[in-house]
């Protein structure tokens, strides 16, 4: 699946620093996450605010996606398709440092170090968590210290996944395309989705690895 429309290169700049314009005021805007690309984005932004806050970040997905191999190779290959765009050529500089994907994952890894906690629950598998790149050197670890703790659920249920910490939010429109609706400080959207989460986890059990 190929983002929702054709963004340029300029177009993710601006909503990159939309984002972080929104994370450093804490203002309430909402997000319209419409790409792998925009999904990264945002995440990263929630994790940071997490940092920031000291919270937890609870998360209800199908397969823990948005850190995985897969969701890196859509990311590479949206940025290959840009390496023509106008924008890319006249600033070269700033479309080689641009990978979102690798962004977000070093957040995830300043997050784990200051101790903070990611629980996981999933809707479908997570199988094959154990080829994927980051297993060794990030996931396996974090899962030992209990910073990183999944859970399957084990009746079906018709929501959307989302990702909640603190204020901050993300919550999907079609887990397929990555569409979403987010905003780093929306303190209702945020509690309805935290009592969501902890519904949830009354039904689900924790993965044993």
């Amino acid at each position: 699946m190929e983002d929702k429309k054709d963004f340029s290169f300029q177009d993710y700049l601006e909503y990159q620093d939309s984002v972080r314009k929104s994370l450093e005021e804490d203002d309430e805007t909402l997000f319209y996450n419409e790409s792998y690309v925009h999904a990264s984005i945002v995440t990263k932004a929630i994790i940071d605010k997490a940092i920031r806050a000291n919270t937890p970040i609870n998360m209800f997905c199908g397969e823990f996606s948005l850190f995985r191999e897969g969701f890196k190779k859509h990311i590479a290959e949206i940025k290959g398709k840009l390496e023509s765009d106008p924008c890319a050529q006249e600033k070269p500089d700033e479309f080689k440092k641009f990978d979102p994907y690798n962004d977000l994952i070093e957040s995830l890894k300043t997050f784990f170090n200051q101790g903070l906690k990611l629980y996981v629950i999933i809707a479908n598998t997570i199988d094959g968590i154990k080829t994927d790149g980051l297993w060794s050197s990030l996931f396996e670890s974090n899962i030992n210290s209990g910073n990183l703790v999944f859970t399957k659920l084990n009746v079906p249920f018709e929501i959307d996944h989302f990702m909640v910490s603190g204020h901050a939010f993300r919550k999907e429109t079609s887990g397929e395309a990555k569409t979403a609706i987010c905003s780093i400080n929306r303190k209702e959207y945020a509690d309805i989705l935290q009592d969501t989460f902890n519904n949830l986890k009354k039904y689900s059990t924790e993965i044993v690895f």
